[in-house]
């Protein structure tokens, strides 16, 4: 911008080529203004609200069940409205079941957590943490300001494994009378993690945009990394055979595995975009794709 006022403003000023006005021939604008006219001009621009990020990207569940990537359930966000139709939302009640451990800082008892000698392929399961019922749905009509009855039925067995919790890879939430308790249901020694890298976030009047990537790491003799949603170990990124862990030098932990390829082989793993509306004040999950 100064070259082209020195071309085209060489009258402007008598004997010098530019002035040091910032609003003359300067290239200069304070953050706020620039931020206003970014707002004012509906103009896509970098989020930088660190907190509102993660608050995203905790929120987004990936539901690897169904091999068909991102999927945020109905009800699923702490901001959207929940109705009785939620009663027995198992995806709803488990995303909370995760929020509340956390939250109150439930006892986990990890050191069942790929123990083979504690959890046998075959066994009936090995209980990291026995949760009530009743709290949790206190705790979820509190959250909600709902007057519900929230249980998931005894049938109901919900995968608990997530990128958004590192500690419950390979664990079930199993239905009781009066409890749920996350369990090791039958360990082999195989593991799994799913690990997501933030790439960018930014933002324009109406929604926020995240970008990211991720991978799934498994473990069974041989651990192997893949893009999160090619769901094929033959399209591996990574591979580490346990045997030959030693002379390679590789990585058989499946979480230290993901690290090392989202922090070195990230080019070559799909970037997702996830697209959140904004309605006033909250922010709603629209999609997710990958990014072409």
């Amino acid at each position: 911008y100064t070259i082209y006022s020195i071309m085209h403003n060489k009258n402007k000023h008598e004997g010098a080529d530019i002035c040091d006005d910032s609003n003359c021939c300067q290239a200069w604008i304070s953050k706020e203004k620039r931020i206003a006219k970014w707002e004012e001009n509906n103009i896509l621009r970098p989020l930088t609200d660190s907190k509102l990020i993660n608050k995203l990207r905790n929120e987004l569940v990936l539901n690897y069940s169904d091999g068909n990537g991102y999927s945020v359930t109905n009800g699923l966000y702490l901001n959207k409205k929940i109705t009785s139709s939620d009663a027995n939302n198992k995806d709803l009640i488990a995303f909370n079941i995760r929020k509340y451990i956390k939250e109150k800082n439930i006892t986990i008892n990890t050191n069942v957590l790929g123990n083979n000698d504690l959890c046998k392929e075959g066994e009936t399961g090995c209980i990291l943490a026995t949760i009530s019922k009743k709290d949790i749905s206190k705790y979820m009509n509190e959250k909600y300001n709902t007057n519900i009855n929230y249980t998931m039925t005894k049938t109901d067995y919900k995968n608990f494994s997530s990128s958004n919790a590192p500690d419950f890879n390979y664990t079930w939430i199993v239905v009781y009378d009066d409890t749920y308790n996350i369990e090791i249901a039958g360990h082999s020694g195989a593991g799994s993690t799913i690990k997501t890298k933030l790439v960018k976030a930014e933002e324009d009047n109406n929604y926020v945009y995240i970008y990211d990537k991720a991978v799934h790491c498994m473990g069974d003799m041989v651990t192997t990394c893949h893009d999160y949603f090619s769901n094929n170990t033959e399209n591996a990124v990574y591979n580490c055979w346990w045997s030959e862990a030693d002379t390679k030098k590789c990585i058989t932990k499946e979480d230290k595995a993901a690290e090392y390829v989202l922090n070195n082989m990230s080019k070559k793993l799909k970037t997702y975009k996830h697209t959140f509306k904004k309605v006033d004040g909250n922010y709603y999950w629209v999609s997710s794709e990958v990014v072409k």
